[in-house]
């Protein structure tokens, strides 16, 4: 992170009626019920909101999504990290 003020989002995303696709939502709720964050960082609920998440980008200086997604040479449980022009070629 740049700076203490810089505006973070941290996006949970999935349907929860849908099994393990509702995994970021699982997470968000997790992280929200145990852990304390400063008034900076913002926990955004998305469901599956798709382009009705555009003001949460636009309000943001960085952005954490947490999602279940296949995603080409990754195995299953890997963490990979997407940048803006990865995210926006896809």
């Amino acid at each position: 992170m740049k700076g203490k003020g810089e505006r973070v989002s941290v996006i949970g995303i999935g349907n929860l009626l849908m099994g393990d696709d509702g995994f970021g939502v699982h997470v968000l709720r997790f992280l929200e019920s145990r852990y304390y964050f400063p008034a900076n960082v913002r926990l955004v609920d998305c469901g599956t909101a798709g382009i009705y998440m555009a003001p949460v980008f636009e309000e943001t200086d960085m952005v954490v999504m947490i999602d279940s997604a296949s995603i080409d040479g990754h195995a299953p449980g890997s963490i990979v990290r997407l940048d803006h022009k990865a995210v926006r070629a896809r």
